[in-house]
């Protein structure tokens, strides 16, 4: 009997680890527009390391009257001479056993979410439309990217992820949203509860809580908030008021970005969190925007140029400076916490935000830093 017991308890260890690591989601963005980019910056669905995710979404759909399209029909489509890159994403799901292939979709214009929102028959149109549109492109889904609404579109947001949940399930189809954390959305202009209630997951976009447009210096996805007499708004935080506000942990997938922000300084001699900035830091030879740096585009900076790098062990975040140019980064060691983060708080997922921004050529090492971290770090038992 004592080994029938024993047996017992084995399988079912072994089908609870079989259900938690089919519940655990690395969610890998790519904005399609970086095949525009230069040399290391450009990347092409053909590039992208499958292997550590378990999603991959395609950045971006767009919403054109109530209507789900593809946002640049030359790169995004083979007909006549395109670069097909959204087919070629599709057939990602050939490379890796169970990969679901999905694209993100965003408003052309502020108010086109809310427009199909709040009439039953632009719903209907919308939906049908979505359909259509995974069918069309071989797709496994959609994840909805609505992160401004107002507080009038609170209730018509969950009415259309209901109808939309209702015919995608029956079409086998997976549907996500991309939420803002922004601390006022999340508690007066979600109802987080009920979103929950009709997504497969939801990623969260806890970064860029700093910026060259904050005026100052500071952590663009601090892991907690205090360091010494420095308080910041942070991961923690946000994820807190999306669990308090009644979100499922389980559908809740962490965003990692790896685009750093950028500040020129206004005083060389201060260089610390909070310091005054002048302008936005210099645009990257890749990313070519000013205060925006990709991962790929500050490792390499760090390696040719004399800059004094930090990692502040309370905020869990790195930066560096060189006197002038200030930035702060995600780097291995600050994903790999959030990622541990995420698997302590039971949350879905992690979402790397996006891989053309990562270091794809492993021109600074190990190709695909910032992924491989998290990935591995968040599948480990």
């Amino acid at each position: 009997m004592k080994w029938l017991t024993l047996l017992a308890l084995v399988t079912h260890c072994c089908v609870a680890l079989s259900e938690t690591s089919e519940n655990m989601k690395v969610v890998c963005y790519w904005n399609s527009w970086s095949f525009y980019r230069k040399g290391n910056g450009k990347s092409t669905p053909q590039q992208l390391d499958t292997a550590p995710c378990t999603h991959m979404v395609y950045n971006t759909a767009i919403i054109d009257g109530s209507k789900v399209v593809v946002a640049d029909p030359w790169n995004d489509l083979p007909d006549n001479g395109g670069n097909g890159n959204l087919k070629q994403f599709a057939n990602l799901v050939n490379k890796k056993e169970g990969l679901k292939v999905l694209a993100a979709v965003i408003q052309k214009h502020g108010s086109a979410f809310s427009t199909i929102a709040r009439s039953e028959k632009e719903r209907k149109t919308f939906v049908e439309s979505a359909l259509k549109f995974c069918k069309s492109h071989k797709l496994n889904g959609l994840v909805l990217s609505w992160n401004d609404p107002g507080a009038q579109d609170k209730e018509n947001f969950v009415q259309l992820l209901k109808e939309m949940k209702e015919d995608f399930d029956k079409a086998d189809l997976l549907l996500g949203a991309q939420l803002s954390v922004v601390k006022a959305v999340m508690t007066g202009v979600y109802n987080l509860a009920e979103i929950s209630k009709y997504v497969d997951f939801m990623t969260a976009t806890t970064f860029d809580y700093w910026g060259p447009w904050s005026g100052k210096t500071g952590p663009v996805a601090p892991l907690y908030g205090v360091s010494d007499d420095y308080k910041t708004p942070n991961v923690e935080e946000s994820v807190k008021t999306l669990l308090d506000e009644g979100v499922d942990s389980t559908k809740l997938v962490l965003g990692i970005t790896t685009l750093a922000r950028s500040w020129t300084l206004e005083d060389p001699q201060n260089t610390n969190f909070g310091s005054s900035s002048k302008e936005p830091g210099k645009p990257g030879p890749y990313t070519q925007t000013p205060g925006a740096l990709g991962y790929n585009e500050v490792c390499e900076l760090m390696r040719a140029k004399n800059w004094t790098v930090n990692y502040n062990k309370d905020l869990k975040e790195s930066y560096a400076t060189d006197n002038t140019s200030w930035v702060s980064f995600e780097d291995a060691q600050s994903v790999k916490e959030k990622a541990d983060f995420a698997k302590y708080k039971n949350l879905g997922g992690v979402a790397i935000m996006s891989l053309d921004t990562d270091d794809i050529s492993g021109s600074c090492g190990e190709p695909y830093t910032l992924l491989r971290a998290a990935s591995k770090e968040f599948m480990s038992q």
